[in-house]
């Protein structure tokens, strides 16, 4: 039971989990949307993805080559009640904001374009990037205001990959 707790806790140490944890509280994203939401690239959204499933926040499902994602229902007969306290206090910071905001641009657009795939989330972002924000190679980048570009989606290879919390 121990390793259990210690295995929740370590999901929960990240900053990229949690905010992957309140995008999906009462709903399911595939990793695509994820992506466009956090601005990091499918491997590390994926390797994320993988360490809150395995400690068992998340549920998935495939449709086609789409991965989708959403919460594990009753998180409290898992003994993962706790996180609802965490995520509910964290709901309300400013950057669980621009996520939903983000979130929503993003399902606007896939509703308008009719695709869910890696070519129109290359579109997004290149539509929702801000102005005058490049990267070292002169590239503009698809990191939200006060992010260093975790995309992937820059060409730039030395682009730092994880941000510090």
């Amino acid at each position: 039971m121990i390793e259990g707790r210690v295995k929740a806790f370590k999901a929960l140490s990240d900053e990229t989990r949690l905010r992957i944890l309140m995008l999906v509280a009462g709903r399911e994203l595939c990793v695509c949307q994820m992506m466009a939401v956090l601005g990091v690239s499918q491997p590390l959204v994926s390797r994320n993805l993988a360490i809150l499933k395995e400690a068992g926040f998340l549920v998935s499902r495939r449709e086609k080559k789409l991965m989708f994602y959403r919460r594990r229902p009753h998180l409290e007969d898992a003994g993962l009640g706790f996180v609802k306290t965490i995520l509910k206090d964290l709901a309300g910071s400013d950057r669980a904001a621009e996520d939903r905001r983000r979130l929503g641009a993003c399902r606007e657009f896939q509703k308008a374009t009719g695709r869910c795939d890696m070519k129109s989330l290359r579109e997004f972002m290149r539509r929702k990037r801000p102005a005058g924000n490049t990267s070292a190679a002169g590239k503009t980048s698809a990191a939200p205001p006060g992010r260093s570009n975790t995309s992937g989606l820059s060409g730039d290879p030395s682009a730092e990959r994880t941000k510090p919390i």
